[in-house]
Order: C-alpha cells, then sequence, then structure tokens
C-alpha cells in the first residue's frame, strides 16, 4: 500500500476510534436519579450537562488508539516495501544458492575424477562382508564369474521387454536430490544434464545403450537379457552413486558408503531398479611365438566419466548400438526382433577400430575394417575368450571381462599403425609398439598398481590365471599372491 493511501486510512480510522471512545467514556446519570419533577437539566451556556461529559478514560484510550493507527501505518509500508523488493531478494536468494550448489557439484565431480582409486577402495570395504572374494576387486554373485572362459560368442544375449517403468521413476526422483537447484530454484534434470552444464562435459550425448536387466548362467556360460535404454539414464540413476559417494566423502560422513540413494537401491545385483549399461572391458594381447604383450590406455579426465584420470585396459566401452536412438532401433532383416548389430562380437571389433585407429563412432572406415577382422577370427588367428561379468563397487556398473589374442602378423597388418595419443587417452605400448611384456612381473606391477582402474587390475589377473586356456606361455610358473585392494588404496 502507498504510503499516501496509508495515511488517508489512517486519518479515517483514528476519527472513528475518536467518535466511539467518545460515546463509551460518557457518564450517563441513571434514570431514578434525574432531577424533581421528570425533567432533565438543560445544558448551561458552557457546554453538556455534567452528566454528559467525557469521563477519565477518555484521553488515554485514545493515545493507545493513536499509536495503534501508527503502528497499522507502519506496517502498510513496510508491507509495501517488502512486496516491492521481494522478488528481487528471492531471485539473489535463489542465484547465491545456485552458485554455492554449482560449487559444491564442481568439488565432488573434481573428487570423482581424481581420487578413483580411494572412492573405490571404500565403496569395496562397504560391500566386502557379504560379497564373496574371488581375488578381483569387483563385486561378483554367485555364477557371474565361470570357472573357465568361454569364447565370446558363446556368452548368450537377448532382447527383451523393459521393467516396469514405475521401479525406474522413483529411483530417477531420488537421485535428483543429490544435485544442486538451478538459478530458477528447480533442479536438474539428472546427472548427465548436469555434467554437461556444470562439469564442462558438453561432448556427452543421450545416445542409445543396450541395458542389461539380468545375468545368469546357463550350461557353463552366461546369459544377458538386454533392453534399449538412453545412456543419460545410466548417468542418472547408477553412475551418479559415484557422485553422492564422494560427496560424503568430502563431508567426512560415516558410514561413507551408506548414501541415501544407495541405501534406497538395496542390493547391487537387481538390475531393474535402476539403468545400467555393460562395460564390454577387453584386455589385448599381441602373441609373437613364444613371447606375447598387453596394451593398456591412460585415460583422459575431460573426455571419458569412468575410471577417469586412470590406467584401463583397451578397448573398453559401452555394449550399444552403432547408430540407434532408444525409440527407433534399426531392426535386423532376419531376426526382425532385436538390432542389426546386437552382437558382443561385433561390438568388441568396432572399439577396436575406434579406440587404435582414433575413428570416430559411425566413420565408414570401421565399417570397411570389419570383415578383415571377421576373417581372422574365422581363420583361429584372432581369439576372443570371455571371464565372466563383475560390478564396479562404486557405480554398480557390470563390466563383461574378456581377452582378445592377436597373431602378431594379423595384429601388425590390421592395428599396427595405431594412434599412440588419441582423443580419450594415451596407448601404453611399450617402446617398441609390440606391448608391454606379458609376464609375472609386469602383470604383478600393473595388477597392483593403484592407478589402474579396477576392471583392468580384474582382467590382467584373470587373464594370467587362465593364460593356458588362452593359449599363452603354458609351462609358465603359477602366479604370485595378489595383494588385497585395500592395501594398495591411496589413502
Amino acid at each position: 500500500m502507498p504510503a499516501r493511501r496509508a495515511w488517508v486510512v489512517l486519518a479515517a480510522h483514528n476519527e472513528f476510534d475518536r467518535r466511539r471512545a467518545d460515546r463509551r467514556a460518557c457518564v450517563v446519570r441513571p434514570r431514578n436519579s434525574e432531577p424533581t419533577g421528570g425533567r432533565r437539566r438543560s445544558a448551561g451556556p458552557t457546554g453538556p450537562a455534567s452528566w454528559l461529559q467525557p469521563g477519565p478514560i477518555g484521553t488515554p484510550y485514545r493515545q493507545a488508539v493513536v499509536r495503534r493507527g501508527a503502528l497499522v501505518a507502519a506496517a502498510a509500508v513496510l508491507a509495501g516495501v517488502v512486496r516491492a523488493t521481494a522478488p528481487r531478494l528471492a531471485g539473489a536468494f535463489r542465484r547465491r544458492r545456485s552458485t554455492r550448489g554449482a560449487a559444491r557439484f564442481a568439488r565432488a565431480l573434481g573428487h570423482v575424477r581424481r581420487r578413483q582409486t580411494r572412492l573405490n577402495a571404500l565403496a569395496w570395504s562397504a560391500e566386502r562382508p557379504d560379497v564373496p572374494l574371488l581375488g578381483i576387486p569387483l563385486l561378483v554373485p554367485p555364477g557371474w564369474m565361470l570357472p573357465r572362459p568361454v569364447p565370446l560368442d558363446q556368452v548368450r544375449i537377448a532382447m527383451v521387454e523393459p521393467p516396469a517403468a514405475e521401479l525406474l521413476a522413483e529411483s530417477r526422483r531420488r537421485a535428483r536430490t543429490l544435485l544442486p537447484r538451478r538459478a530458477d530454484g528447480g533442479r536438474y534434470a539428472g546427472y548427465g544434464q548436469a555434467l554437461v552444464e556444470l562439469g564442462g562435459m558438453a561432448h556427452l550425448f543421450d545416445g542409445a545403450i543396450y541395458r542389461p536387466v539380468a545375468v545368469r548362467p546357463v550350461d557353463g556360460t552366461l546369459a544377458i537379457d538386454f533392453c534399449l535404454a538412453g545412456y543419460f539414464d545410466y548417468l542418472d540413476t547408477s553412475s551418479v552413486l559415484g557422485f553422492e559417494l564422494a560427496g560424503q566423502d568430502l563431508a567426512g560422513r560415516a558410514p561413507v558408503a551408506g548414501g541415501a540413494y544407495r541405501r534406497f537401491l538395496g542390493t547391487p545385483f537387481d538390475l531393474r531398479r535402476r539403468v545400467t549399461g555393460l562395460g564390454v572391458c577387453t584386455l589385448t594381447i599381441r602373441r609373437d611365438g613364444p613371447d606375447a604383450g598387453f596394451f593398456l590406455h591412460r585415460r583422459d579426465d575431460a573426455w571419458v566419466t569412468e575410471a577417469t584420470d586412470q590406467i584401463h585396459v583397451i578397448p573398453a566401452g559401452d555394449f550399444a548400438p552403432a547408430a540407434c536412438d532408444p525409440g527407433d532401433p534399426s531392426v535386423d532383416g532376419e531376426s526382425g526382433d532385436r538390432p542389426a548389430d546386437f552382437a558382443l562380437w561385433r561390438h568388441v571389433m568396432r572399439e577396436y577400430l575406434e579406440e587404435f585407429l582414433d575413428l570416430e563412432d559411425g566413420d565408414r572406415s570401421v565399417e570397411r575394417g570389419l570383415p578383415a577382422l571377421d576373417r581372422a577370427h574365422r581363420e583361429g588367428r584372432l581369439t576372443t575368450h570371455a571371464f565372466g561379468v563383475g560390478l564396479d563397487p562404486l557405480t554398480w556398473k557390470p563390466a563383461l571381462l574378456t581377452a582378445c589374442v592377436f597373431d602378431a602378423d594379423v595384429f601388425d597388418t590390421l592395428l599396427g599403425g595405431f594412434v599412440t595419443r588419441a582423443t580419450e587417452g594415451t596407448i601404453l605400448a611399450g617402446p617398441d609398439r609390440t606391448g608391454l611384456p606379458f609376464t609375472e612381473d609386469a602383470v604383478h606391477r600393473y595388477a597392483s598398481d593403484p592407478a589402474v582402474a579396477v576392471n583392468a587390475v580384474s582382467c590382467l589377473r584373470l587373464a594370467w590365471r587362465h593364460r593356458a586356456a588362452l593359449g599363452l606361455v603354458p609351462d609358465a610358473a603359477p602366479p604370485a599372491p595378489q595383494p588385497d585392494l585395500d592395501a594398495t588404496a591411496d589413502a
């Protein structure tokens, strides 16, 4: 209310109260005390009769009324000022809250990128009592890790209907509470969008992935059921677990691995309540007679979202269609019920051409290079082996652990011109580009290095354990005992 209007209202209000006070303050003589003859005493020349004179209550009451009116007017003026400034104050508050939230997000994201080893060790220590140990730093339920490696094409995969949407909707709602608010007061749609807008990862896009919904052992191999989903669905409901744990670690909360969202999901092996991708992690081995060498990859934390600034196997990527939207998959003309490139072998070979030769997904050179790899595979000069599936303890993402053994001439012909420094990182290939020596000392050294990703550690240990089945130095000495993950984790 404007100040001028407030004072007008005050004046009218005071006049009304003054007249009411005069009426209440008058002293009226009782009827039986009137003068003899029943006639009222007329007013004298100086004013009304004595019984109509104002009583002593009049003056204090009027003062109280004036004070109350002044307070009402002041409150009206103050309310006008507040109404005029409230939008600006609320906007400033939201902007400040958004700025503080963005700063906290950046700190937690930096912690995820730089302290993967520590966070994995914290998550592993929290899950260890309920998970059997198999000598690898992954969460593995009974039956998911095979007693002996099998050819990759023997792993059974199938497309199924997606789980109920209600399960995913509640997980997404709870995960959003971990994210900061925007300047307008609303939260980001998900962790993926926050990575793009706050994390400086504008290259990320919501492409299609094959979402695993069930893993089970069948006749000495594995059967994995998939449905189509979006990559941001994975970031929003599974990868965000690492962000939650990083925030808790920075805040010094205990137990550090018991975040609200992680507790809500419950068991890590129920793949229906969240979307996750299947990482296919392949240890590349070049076999040259009795000698062999393996290749690793130092990943660039500015480009990748997992195993950032760590050493990983190469190739390593999510099982996904080459070019497909979640709602419009290309369909295989023969089967009619699944995308044409729904094949683990095809995915791994495509990753080889993309990561070793630094080709983009969808590049025609990738398609032209596949027939030569297929021919080498049919001739037995290129073999792929699957060890099993384990979950990353930090993000609960499943990974299919594999090894691919090339004859030296095949590798040199098809991949020998690999790009050492590529988009996603640097390939560790040894001084003569034939790989790091596949020996007990080298395998043990890299498997014990805290800078090596847990999936890479698992591939190295399993490949050495099953080196005879892979056709590699079958007469080698047994592997040395492997150190525990907690002993190699940084403080």
